[in-house]
């Protein structure tokens, strides 16, 4: 599995991944259906996030060169806030799941913000969402407060957890 920054040329086959992600779980907005995104906007909205230098979107890529993992990280766009990078989505292919592709993704963006000169990580996730919970503190991230009914899903309102990680 190969880790990388993501590329413009990724924008398709990111596309299709995130649609997989967001339909096969319940603990996912569904961002890309819901804001009726396709390839151009896709691509539009990864060259935004690459042109700054405190964001980033990473992929993992499987042996055969499809895309099973994503990972896209904001920096704050105000001096006191640009240390800071805020996970505003992470999702593995179904088919990837239990074999380290998150644990991977949060790596690189570990890795990245370090060579950034980043100093916190940050995260909001579904209290529901205990396998990325579990996922978030093997990766070193800290409960840091709760939101109650932050999201709905279907007809129920679901706590939001804040997760944290001050880095080194």
């Amino acid at each position: 599995m190969l880790v990388r920054i993501a590329e413009l040329a990724d924008a398709a086959a990111l596309l299709d991944l995130v649609r997989e992600v967001e339909n096969g779980t319940d603990w996912l907005l569904h961002e890309v259906e819901e804001l009726g995104m396709d390839v151009t906007a896709m691509t539009r909205r990864m060259a935004q996030f690459l042109a700054r230098g405190n964001c980033t979107v990473i992929v993992a890529e499987e042996h055969d060169a499809r895309l099973a993992g994503y990972l896209f990280a904001l920096g704050g766009h105000l001096a006191g806030l640009a240390h800071a990078v805020r996970i505003n989505g992470l999702g593995v292919a179904p088919r990837a799941r239990r074999r380290g592709v998150g644990l991977g993704l949060l790596r690189r963006l570990e890795a990245w913000a370090g060579e950034h000169g980043m100093r916190r990580l940050e995260l909001k996730l579904m209290a529901p969402n205990e396998a990325a919970h579990a996922l978030y503190l093997r990766a070193g991230f800290a409960d840091e407060g709760l939101e109650r009914s932050a999201y709905r899903v279907g007809e129920r309102f679901v706590d939001a957890l804040i997760m944290g990680k001050v880095l080194p």
